[in-house]
């Protein structure tokens, strides 16, 4: 029984008298022998197909959270991702800001360019946000030609010189028909909110914002005005 227990495959009593006993064990032996190893390779199999499957799991989900257009995040993932950072600035009083844009006249160049054009504007715009940003905000497109950054741990200060990094990388990119627009560019405007002064729920800050950014238009455009 000991041996069994160690893993022995069968036993055989002395003296071997019946060699045919012999020649049976040994067959059982092998038998048990390969269905080892196919249950080892079956089980290794599976856990690959497993692994596979994780990996294409992991793939859709992060593709439904994206927007098909630009790559970035999508409305839906944002406000999850602003439901948990605004309840995580309460629980650890830390400070969190939000960036609101607009892309300026963005209907004129549509009308002028077409619409493969914005399409490709858009992209470039999405692309000039993520290099502005830490790994640790989320940029998403908020909708249309909108677009939000989340700034985890960031005051208004230093909400506005990246809001103003962003502002003007967008400015001097050489978006071909931007010379056609209001001013000879491309441009983008602006509006802050930031927790808690301007609110404690995504709500308050996104509506904050959204103020900012009325005001930013109303002022001429190409600009970043604070909420508050």
């Amino acid at each position: 029984v000991l041996a069994l227990r160690s893993g022995a495959y069968d036993y055989l009593l002395k003296p071997f008298e019946d060699l045919e006993l012999v020649t049976t064990a040994v067959a059982r032996a092998v038998e048990k022998g390969l269905l080892v190893r196919e249950r080892d390779a079956l089980v290794e199999a599976l856990a690959m197909k497993n692994r596979e499957l994780s990996e294409i799991n992991a793939f859709l989900a992060e593709r439904a959270n994206r927007d098909g257009l630009t790559g970035l995040y999508n409305h839906r993932y944002f406000q999850e991702a602003f439901a948990r950072e605004t309840a995580l600035c309460e629980r650890h009083g830390r400070d969190l800001s939000l960036i609101f844009g607009d892309v300026d006249h963005f209907k004129r160049f549509n009308d002028n360019r077409g619409h493969q054009a914005g399409d490709m504007a858009l992209f470039k715009i999405a692309a000039i946000l993520q290099k502005c940003i830490r790994i640790s905000d989320v940029v998403a497109r908020y909708g249309g030609e909108e677009f939000v950054v989340l700034l985890p741990d960031t005051t208004k200060e230093d909400a506005r010189v990246v809001a103003e990094k962003i502002r003007a990388a967008i400015e001097s990119h050489p978006f071909p028909g931007g010379e056609n627009q209001p001013g000879g560019k491309l441009t983008i405007s602006v509006g802050l909110s930031s927790f808690p002064e301007d609110g404690r729920e995504p709500d308050a800050l996104i509506q904050g914002a959204d103020s900012a950014l009325y005001a930013a238009k109303s002022s001429g455009r190409n600009v970043i005005r604070t909420h508050g």
